[in-house]
């Protein structure tokens, strides 16, 4: 067995080609996925599923509530609200080789939270992906 080696630096994330940075203490990117398949049972014990063919997602990403980033992606939802035109690209690479997601058509699905305390604090942006393609494990290693 080898030894994985993991860098929190090396995770890369640009949003509308601005990279971000400032990450929150613990998790702070989330990628979600809706179902591919769903599952139906009769009453008779018969299953059929039922592809979903819904290509979108949703990237979550927390900073640190000090951070210049929090600015960046201010500026991407405010383009939104007064334009309609605040539909970004974004990516995360993770350099360590394990995680590459893509969307071309990503936009702020909600403003975040306004909360303050002692501590610095984080703010938790949700991001909707019109389609999202998400590699994770070996294939994010080679490529593909």
């Amino acid at each position: 067995m080898s030894v994985i080696n993991h860098d929190a630096s090396a995770v890369i994330v640009t949003a509308g080609g601005t990279p971000l940075g400032g990450w929150a203490d613990g998790d702070f990117i989330t990628i979600e996925k809706p179902e591919r398949w769903t599952k139906q049972e009769g009453s008779d014990g018969e299953v059929a599923r039922s592809k979903q063919n819904k290509p979108g997602g949703t990237i979550t990403i927390t900073l640190m509530s000090g951070t210049e980033s929090n600015s960046v992606m201010e500026a991407l939802q405010a383009l939104d609200e007064l334009t309609g035109a605040g539909v970004f690209p974004i990516s995360v690479t993770d350099m360590n080789g394990s995680l590459v997601a893509f969307s071309a058509d990503a936009w702020i699905s909600k403003p975040p939270t306004g909360t303050r305390g002692r501590d610095n604090g984080s703010v938790e942006w949700a991001i909707d992906c019109g389609h999202l393609q998400l590699v994770q494990g070996a294939a994010a290693r080679v490529g593909l």
